[in-house]
Formats: structure tokens, C-alpha cells, sequence
């Protein structure tokens, strides 16, 4: 992400480490979450075409780190779980993964290019620019959904 125009107050972001959350998660924790699965749903952001399954934890493809991969935007339960129990669960992930020793606040100055990877890292704005503009531009990078064919020599 790039900001072209800062506005003079607000408009930070913050990025939690889900690579520190899970390895700061108690041993009895993590091994309770390293096999559980959750449902993941779009619908409040207007993808209802978009409700998954995910782990609670996954491997990072590259860095073959683990993670916690749950959100409060995204994750309504855990699957096989009894709903209450689900919601207490997911509730103490979600504080946990957002604790302060997890979040970097970085504050934006014109100019400034950004880049994360979602699949480790949480990320909000925190408001507090309303009467000033802001504006960024930000691009996606995505696994492509099909294997490239080899073509005949």
C-alpha cells in the first residue's frame, strides 16, 4: 500500500503478528487449536459467495511457520464445536492475537509504500482523520487459481 495524501492526524495502521500470537499461545492452548477448523464468512462484507473453511492454525506455505488464523471480521465458529464453547474459544483468540506486545502502529507520511502478507498478519485503520483526506493506493497479489500449462516444444 502507498499513501499519497496523509492527512495531518489519525489514519495509522496496525498489524498484529498472528507468527507471535500462536507462539505465544500456552502449550495446552496451541494443541487444542493445532487441529481445529473454523468457519470463515464474508457475508457482512458483501461476499456472502465466500464462506470457507480454514484451520485454526496453518502452515505458511513458504516460511513454514505457523499461525493463528482466526479473525473477529470473518471467523462465526469452530466446527464440530458447541456453538458457546466455540464463542469462548474464538473470543480469547481474538483478545490474545491483538494483545500490545503483537501490534505494530505504524503512522503514515506522504510518499510511504507498505507491504505485509496477509497470511500472517492481522491489519486495521484506526480512524480518527474524519475532515482530512486520505488517500492510498493498494494492490493485491494472489495465488493464481489454475497451474500455468506447459507448453509444446
Amino acid at each position: 500500500m502507498q499513501i499519497r495524501k496523509a492527512p495531518a492526524v489519525g489514519g495509522d495502521t496496525l498489524w498484529a503478528s498472528l507468527y507471535a500470537a500462536y507462539e505465544e499461545l500456552s502449550e495446552p492452548m496451541k494443541a487444542l487449536c493445532d487441529g481445529l477448523t473454523a468457519l470463515h464468512d464474508a457475508l457482512p462484507h458483501n461476499h456472502p459467495e465466500q464462506m470457507a473453511i480454514h484451520p485454526v492454525v496453518r502452515v505458511h506455505p513458504e516460511t513454514g511457520r505457523k499461525a493463528l488464523f482466526v479473525s473477529e471480521a470473518y471467523t462465526i465458529g469452530i466446527d464440530g464445536m458447541p456453538e458457546d464453547e466455540a464463542a469462548d474459544l474464538l473470543a480469547e483468540l481474538f483478545a490474545h492475537q491483538v494483545e500490545d506486545r503483537f501490534v505494530y502502529r505504524h503512522r503514515w507520511s506522504a510518499g510511504l509504500l507498505t507491504m505485509w502478507d496477509n497470511r500472517c498478519v492481522l491489519h486495521r485503520a484506526t480512524g480518527g482523520y474524519e475532515g482530512h483526506r486520505r488517500l492510498l493506493y493498494r494492490v493485491t497479489i494472489a495465488e493464481p487459481t489454475t497451474q500455468p500449462q506447459a507448453q509444446p516444444a
